[in-house]
């Protein structure tokens, strides 16, 4: 189709997402947990804040030239560590009962 250019994959992807999730609809069943896990407040406000702090300097680091504020970013690792390392004994944030029905993959199993 002429002029489409690089948009003409939408002519294949978009119909085929739609009748894939048309067709997941009834194919999936409405489950929901008794016991609701409670929201780690924590876990995500250091998600937050570590993540770029990792991400941004191995990202924009090389372009700069690995200027001071890179590894100054790299200075809250071990605290995320740490949090890491004491959430230990609590519960996951996801079940992982597919994982052991075996519908996944072998590095997705605990």
């Amino acid at each position: 189709m002429a002029g489409l250019g690089r948009r003409m994959i939408f002519l294949i992807n978009v119909p085929i997402g739609a009748a894939i999730l048309c067709a997941a609809v009834p194919a999936v069943s409405e489950s929901r947990s008794a016991d609701l896990p409670r929201l780690d407040i924590a876990g995500a406000a250091f998600t937050a804040v570590l993540l770029p702090l990792v991400l941004i300097p191995l990202i924009l680091g090389g372009e700069h030239g690995w200027p001071w504020w890179t590894y100054l970013c790299f200075v809250p690792r071990p605290a995320s560590w740490r949090s890491c390392a004491g959430s230990a004994g609590r519960r996951p944030p996801a079940t992982t009962r597919c994982c052991r029905a075996g519908c996944c993959g072998p590095g997705a199993s605990r």
